[in-house]
C-alpha cells in the first residue's frame, strides 16, 4: 500500500531540513557552492528528498486520477 500525503509530506519537510543542515556544516568547513554537490552525504540527502518528491508527485496523479473517476461515475448516475 502505498504511502498517504500527509505521511509523505512529513517525510520531504524532515529530509530537507536534513539536507539543510547538512549545508550548514558543509559551510562551515568552507564547503561551497558547486563542491557541495560533491560531497557524499549531500548527495544522499538530496536523493532522499528527490525519491520523496517523485512519491508525493505519483500520490498527485493517483488523486487526480480517482477524481476524474468519481466525476465520471457521477455524470452517469446523474443521465440515467
Amino acid at each position: 500500500m502505498g504511502l498517504t500525503r500527509s505521511s509523505l509530506e512529513r517525510q520531504i519537510s524532515l529530509a530537507v531540513d536534513a539536507r539543510t543542515a547538512c549545508e550548514k556544516a558543509l559551510a562551515e568547513q568552507g564547503i561551497v557552492d558547486k563542491a557541495v554537490k560533491k560531497q557524499t552525504k549531500w548527495r544522499q540527502l538530496n536523493a532522499v528528498c528527490r525519491q520523496l518528491t517523485r512519491r508525493l508527485n505519483a500520490v498527485a496523479a493517483i488523486e487526480k486520477q480517482n477524481a476524474a473517476l468519481l466525476a465520471r461515475k457521477e455524470e452517469a448516475v446523474a443521465a440515467e
